[in-house]
């Protein structure tokens, strides 16, 4: 009888070294690799462009925010915003665009606004992106043809590492003439 017992004795410590080593893999594809606990959005700009005259051209972005992580997105007090810059297409071969000195035509537009809860002044309860879901939003500008322009659209996230509040930015390039 306790050769049995040694043997049962030896294969429950054998499962449970094997549980243990299954576990942490399994805790390490979670939260490691997966970043269950960690926002994860894709910002898309897409544009179309409407010439009106010789001079003026309308510019239509659509904005797709996907959601791809595991948790829920809500925009902090920021939302999300559209920045657009321009640059005179009046260049060089090789000449180098240094957005920072281009000519910043919108600054910082949330385009969420709309969204806001007026009693709260929060997005907290009437803009959750849930996880898998793609929210489209649409901005439009009338715009000088002969230019280049620089697309922004940064993110403000209420909850982000160590729940402070994160953003994340994309960019877009497009040629009016």
């Amino acid at each position: 009888m306790e050769f049995y017992n040694n043997i049962l004795e030896i294969f429950v410590k054998i499962g449970t070294i094997i549980g243990m080593i299954l576990g942490s893999i399994w805790a390490f594809f979670l939260y490691k690799k997966k970043r269950e606990n960690v926002w994860n959005l894709n910002i898309f700009i897409t544009h179309e462009l409407i010439k009106l005259n010789s001079e003026l051209s309308f510019l239509h972005l659509k904005i797709s925010l996907k959601n791809i992580g595991a948790v829920k997105i809500i925009p902090n007090d920021n939302g999300c915003e559209v920045s657009i810059k321009s640059v005179n297409t009046d260049l060089k071969k090789y000449d180098v665009i240094d957005w920072d000195c281009g000519n910043l035509i919108v600054e910082n537009k949330d385009i969420l606004k709309k969204y806001i809860n007026k009693e709260n002044n929060n997005y907290s309860d009437t803009y959750i992106i849930e996880p898998g879901s793609v929210y489209n939003e649409n901005f439009g500008i009338v715009v000088n043809n002969n230019y280049i322009y620089q697309i922004e659209v940064t993110f403000n996230n209420l909850y982000g590492p160590k729940n402070e509040p994160d953003c994340i930015s994309e960019y877009s390039t497009i040629y009016v003439n």
